[in-house]
């Protein structure tokens, strides 16, 4: 009996251990601020803001409370003033960013491939708008002379078929 709840305890285990967030990193751009959080394995998350002052919050399920850490050495940038984070009752951990501005906050979620990990990645746009296009400058042209009529043509026979 022993023997199977220990194999039962190995093979369940890496299913029972926090992810952890390997590295929080922020990156300016020139449409929105990108936040990239590293992860050791793949996690849920839930995104929203908050006003008053302009804040996101990210939970995400299943950090271990030594990513806490990670999160917190990282520095703000672009719309991102500070990032605070604590980890929740319920086995999550909340960062908040705070912002210079109100955003609008889009997430997903990419796969590890050769060069990174998991990794959750949250852009931040200001909802700025794009300078509107110029108009052309108006070109003046001269108007078109009258030309004189066509001169009439006399109507010929009339022809039946």
């Amino acid at each position: 009996m022993r023997a199977v709840v220990l194999t039962l305890f190995m093979l369940l285990s890496p299913l029972l251990m926090a992810a952890e967030l390997r590295d929080l990193r922020l990156w300016e751009g020139p449409d929105a601020t990108r936040v990239v959080f590293d992860l050791q394995g793949a996690a849920g998350h839930k995104v929203f803001t908050l006003a008053n002052p302009d804040r996101v919050v990210i939970d995400i399920a299943g950090l271990s409370a030594e990513s806490v850490k990670a999160a917190q050495r990282a520095e703000g940038k672009g719309v991102v003033r500070k990032v605070r984070a604590a980890p929740r009752q319920d086995g999550s951990v909340r960062v908040v960013l705070d912002v210079s501005s109100a955003v609008i906050a889009k997430s997903f979620a990419l796969d590890p491939n050769e060069e990174y990990g998991h990794r959750l990645v949250l852009d931040l746009f200001t909802g700025a708008k794009p300078a509107a296009p110029q108009a052309p400058a108006a070109v003046i042209a001269e108007a078109p002379k009258p030309q004189a009529a066509p001169p009439a043509v006399e109507a010929g026979p009339e022809i039946r078929f």
